[in-house]
């Protein structure tokens, strides 16, 4: 039986006939990639990655040829051994969002705004690697969610080298740097992680970032794991205990991959959700960069035992788009973000002992 087909989450727009062959002048515009055994489709000037497992990588081959989804339906039915009736009912689901995917209209940003000259909540000034930043915030909301992560890295009043303003809305945050907007998010919570990957990468001179992850980062100066997953899974928790155990903390929430694929320090606080809510990082207000040995995507799971799998490349680029990850939107930086994603072990890690996880994740820096 073929894998079941991805879905494409993106808004529906009128369709063609189910039967009708597709534009090869439509396909040609998107960049593809292979991936093992599967394909990732990207387009230029639209942020989405479309991840294709074998059969539906089968049936895209026949759309971009011109192939009709009635030939291409009989094509996987006898590919793969399976009814007609299921090999049309899989087709017609991929050509629809084969053809959505190649429609998109591409995406305009919008033009910069000036910083507004309402009143500010809070306001002060931080410091990393002699790089001072003056942050200006316009709500307690956003006091309490982003304030406590800087807080041990207070420094003077000095003229500062960069301004960040972030202002509550109605439609979401929007954040400016040196009162040009930049970034507009919908949650408090995503204007943070925006804000501190921001301050990461400007604390040292022509720093980069080519992708990140929703994920942690422990390990020493020389290397680090990434612990990656969704809200909940375990990340913070397990970095922390890694941390207390003389690794140092790359990351808790947050992986910032630079060109060469090092994960770039984020010397903020770690949130944990019980006990005490903010701790403080070790990395001593540096933000250096270590190549990662290994991604590891965490699976607390109360009762379980410990067990690390393998996963393949395809596996953990659809894990990577559950959890939520970003990476430049460029040919060059697709292709290189995904072969990285090949060559680095991965592995999923379910566990609930928390020292089970700790002699785990420390197996991979001894």
């Amino acid at each position: 039986m073929p894998h079941p087909l991805p879905s494409l989450r993106l808004a529906k727009k009128p369709q063609p006939p189910p039967d009708l062959a597709p534009s090869n002048t439509a396909s040609s515009s998107v960049w593809q990639f292979a991936l093992e055994d599967a394909l990732v489709l990207a387009r230029p000037g639209i942020e989405v990655l479309f991840g294709l497992n074998p059969t539906a990588k089968f049936l895209w081959q026949h759309f971009v040829s011109s192939n009709s989804a009635s030939s291409a339906a009989k094509s996987l039915s006898n590919q793969f051994q399976i009814p007609l009736s299921q090999a049309q009912q899989d087709t017609s689901a991929a050509y629809e969002s084969f053809f959505e995917f190649v429609s998109l209209a591409v995406q305009i940003s919008p033009s910069p705004i000036r910083e507004p000259t309402d009143a500010l909540f809070f306001s002060a000034t931080y410091e990393i690697q002699n790089v001072r930043f003056r942050l200006n915030l316009s709500s307690q909301a956003l006091a309490d969610e982003i304030s406590p992560r800087l807080a041990a890295l207070e420094g003077s009043d000095a003229e500062p080298h960069y301004t960040f303003s972030l202002y509550e809305e109605v439609d979401g945050v929007s954040l400016l740097k040196n009162g040009v907007h930049f970034a507009k998010e919908p949650l408090i919570t995503a204007s943070r992680a925006v804000l501190l990957q921001e301050l990461a990468r400007l604390a040292i001179p022509n720093r980069d970032f080519r992708a990140i992850l929703h994920a942690g980062a422990v390990g020493t100066p020389d290397a680090c794991v990434i612990l990656a997953g969704a809200s909940l899974s375990g990340k913070s928790t397990l970095c922390h205990a890694l941390m207390q155990e003389g690794l140092l903390c790359y990351s808790d929430d947050s992986a910032c991959l630079t060109p060469d694929f090092h994960v770039a320090g984020m010397p903020f606080a770690l949130a944990m959700r019980e006990g005490e809510r903010f701790r403080p990082s070790n990395l001593n207000g540096y933000s250096p960069a270590a190549p990662p040995v290994a991604l590891i995507f965490v699976n607390y799971q109360p009762g379980a035992a410990v067990a690390l799998e393998p996963l393949s490349a395809f596996e953990s680029f659809l894990k990577l788009q559950q959890s939520g990850f970003w990476v430049e939107h460029t040919e060059h930086s697709i292709g290189s973000f995904l072969r990285w994603l090949s060559d680095v072990p991965r592995y999923e890690l379910t566990y609930s002992a928390l020292p089970d996880g700790i002699s785990t994740v420390t197996a991979f820096l001894d």
